[in-house]
């Protein structure tokens, strides 16, 4: 489905050793409900693409976070500008927006 890479970062850490708050998707650990789930941060970069990431969901069962993103990546590659990048698409729109393309099931 996606033809570009995406920049996940993924952490358990309590310090966020491996920094999700400047991947394209910020993943955090985090129990929900007693089950393994995380904190999903989105837009954050790095170097010339700086900034950090907004929060996208607050916690959600590690479960129910791939049909999530799913609808994310589809809305992302159904919407997106001629050359434009998951990066700058997900700037492009606020969170409500976001969540909002997290729900959606394209065929």
């Amino acid at each position: 489905m996606l033809d570009q890479p995406v920049n996940m970062h993924v952490t358990g850490c309590s310090h966020s050793c491996a920094q999700h708050y400047i991947g394209d998707i910020g993943l955090m650990g985090v129990k929900v409900g007693g089950e393994e789930g995380y904190q999903v941060l989105i837009g954050g970069g790095a170097d010339k693409d700086q900034g950090l990431g907004r929060e996208l969901i607050s916690a959600i069962r590690f479960d129910d976070l791939a049909s999530k993103l799913d609808g994310l990546f589809r809305t992302y590659v159904a919407q997106r500008t001629s050359g434009e990048t998951f990066l700058e698409f997900t700037r492009r729109h606020e969170i409500a927006a976001l969540q909002s393309f997290c729900h959606q099931e394209l065929v």
